[in-house]
């Protein structure tokens, strides 16, 4: 009998407590270095996506600008308006919005009638015009920044 009231009273783990401790960590320490490539390809992944982004964006930008005839700052927050000329005709005027909205770089055109979102992920966003530059600089979430000097010459504020 006191045997066993001895054994209630000690504290501490067995050696069967101890070898599943064991092999739950060496189980850990092999899954981990195969977790480090997956991820490293996760991000690049992640980048090369928000690169592309930015780049069909910068590209679309670049295609409406051509075509321009007059440019309206962004006042405060307000967002930069591109007026574009449609085809050859004179009195047809497309207006681009740009704008930043809920992580999103949207377009939207009064002409066409429809809003397409350009970029996504984004943290900050904003257009600069200084004659004859359009600064544009996006950063998005993973804290990428990018930032893009188009020079316009000829179009008037």
């Amino acid at each position: 009998m006191r045997y066993f009231q001895k054994m209630k009273n000690r504290h501490g783990f067995t050696v069967l407590e101890m070898l599943l401790q064991l092999a739950i960590l060496l189980l850990l320490v092999t899954i981990t270095p195969f977790l480090f490539p997956w991820y490293s390809k996760t991000q690049t992944l992640i980048f090369a996506h928000e690169a592309t982004q930015y780049d069909m964006f910068i590209h679309d930008i670049r295609k409406e600008l051509k075509h321009a005839v007059a440019i309206k700052p962004p006042i405060g927050n307000n967002p930069i308006l591109v007026i574009v000329k449609k085809g050859n005709e004179q009195n047809k005027v497309l207006l681009a919005e740009y704008r930043y909205f809920n992580q999103k770089i949207i377009s939207t055109s009064t002409t066409v009638g429809g809003t397409d979102i350009k970029v996504v992920g984004v943290k900050k966003f904003s257009f600069r015009y200084e004659a004859p530059y359009l600064k544009i600089y996006v950063e998005f979430s993973s804290n990428r920044k990018e930032m893009t000097e188009l020079v316009i010459p000829f179009i008037d504020k």
